[in-house]
């Protein structure tokens, strides 16, 4: 997995489709939503994927990561 991973992190078209991919998961931010259970455990469900790919490209890609980040800004 982290070695289909790094191909990915590999290729520009990769790190825009993960970067879009993360950022959609919100691993950042604040996953409360005030008044809103569902939406809040949504939120930390998404956020712990976020987390998780974020874990494995640092593990698979970390120059990667950087270019990624770069290209994003």
């Amino acid at each position: 997995e982290l070695q289909f991973l790094g191909s990915v992190m590999g290729k520009k078209e990769g790190r825009k489709w993960m970067y879009k991919l993360m950022v959609s998961c919100n691993p950042f931010g604040n996953p409360v939503i005030p008044g809103d259970t569902h939406l809040t455990y949504h939120n930390i469900g998404a956020q712990n994927i976020g987390k998780k790919l974020l874990q494995d490209i640092n593990d698979a890609a970390p120059e990667q990561y950087i270019i990624m980040m770069q290209e994003n800004k």
